[in-house]
């Protein structure tokens, strides 16, 4: 809903609500991140996830949220090699998300996280290096493609854009190699020389960034993944 207001929940609580979801109210089951930086400077990078759609489906009593179903970024059958991604007691599942910040002499520069999975952490990263390793302007840095290892079975996951031969060299120490879409990364960044603000917003899932951002004015500046 664009612009919920207060009301009565009774009469949505059965199989068929008052008022039907249009195709334009659905709401895609999977993470959502923020990453904000508002005129004063405070900067927050925020990764939302339960999951699935509804995640356990359980609600924790007297707190009203959901618990979320991660056991589905372990591996369903174990492996035999200790210290892969198996279930077991106080371990987290591989796709622990990474919300980021980066600071320069304590000054905080930029802002940036993703959803994706057990990509997440792999799309951060890499997002970083573009950045500040390459050189690349913040929207390259989060346009680039990505390259990502998940599996303990040394499966590559790599987006189109890379060299042949680097593709053929990883083949060739035997990883075997897919093509799929990796993360969404959504990030902000500080100009600390002049205190312009940038977004970059990641078109692999309809990332966006605020009018005010783009026109780089120095308002609060917004990228999300909608």
């Amino acid at each position: 809903m664009a612009t919920p207001a207060a009301g009565d929940p009774l009469p949505f609580n059965g199989p068929t609500p008052a008022s039907p979801l249009t195709s334009g109210d659905q709401e895609e089951g999977s993470t959502t991140h923020f990453s904000v930086v508002d005129t004063w400077g405070n900067v927050v990078s925020c990764t939302v996830t339960i999951e699935q759609l509804w995640g356990t489906g359980i609600t924790v009593p007297g707190y009203g949220f959901l618990l979320n179903n991660e056991l589905t970024d372990f591996n369903r059958q174990p492996a035999p090699a200790p210290g892969t991604n198996n279930v077991a007691p106080f371990k987290r599942p591989r796709s622990s998300i990474a919300p980021t910040l980066l600071f320069k002499r304590g000054e905080p520069f930029a802002a940036l996280g993703s959803p994706g999975g057990a990509t997440i952490i792999n799309s951060v990263l890499q997002v970083t290096m573009n950045l500040l390793d390459h050189g690349m302007t913040l929207q390259q840095a989060v346009d680039a493609p990505r390259i990502s290892i998940t599996s303990p079975a040394g499966e590559v996951t790599v987006e189109p854009g890379f060299e042949q031969t680097s593709l053929d060299a990883l083949a060739a120490l035997g990883h075997p190699l897919t093509e799929g879409e990796i993360g969404a990364v959504n990030a902000v960044l500080i100009d600390l020389r002049n205190g312009k603000q940038y977004g970059a917003g990641d078109p692999r899932r309809g990332g966006a960034v605020s009018e005010a951002c783009r026109r780089r004015r120095g308002r609060d500046c917004v990228a999300v993944h909608e």
